[in-house]
């Protein structure tokens, strides 16, 4: 290799490396703001959230467990770690999950949550 081709790939590196360090700091600051927009809730509005999401749970009359559940699926969570945290087998998840959606007459995990969510 003649020196003007490793300099060349010592370039090609060197942005290529910048890059992907700009693009992780960009990234970690997306996700700053997004923690800072949800920390700035008001109780009040936290507060009403919770009591909406509670009614709406009633209204279809999901269980506690399903409950529970329900706020950890609409964080974006997988059956797999909901399983976990909550101590249960996955299959439980996925009976609860199933329990749901025959309850609110959902057809899958993103309409499950927006008619819980729905005000």
């Amino acid at each position: 290799m003649n020196i003007s081709t490793e300099l060349t790939l010592m370039i090609y590196t060197f942005f290529s490396l910048s890059i992907s360090v700009l693009s992780l700091w960009m990234l970690a600051d997306l996700k700053k703001r997004s923690l800072l927009k949800s920390n700035n809730k008001e109780p009040a509005d936290q507060a009403s959230e919770t009591m909406h999401f509670r009614n709406n749970c009633q209204k279809y009359y999901l269980t506690s467990r399903e409950m529970e559940i329900l706020e950890l699926l609409s964080t974006g969570k997988p059956y797999k770690i909901i399983a976990s945290e909550l101590n249960i087998s996955l299959k439980t998840v996925k009976s609860h999950v199933l329990n749901m959606f025959h309850k609110t007459n959902a057809t899958n995990k993103m309409e499950l949550v927006s008619r819980i969510n729905v005000k």
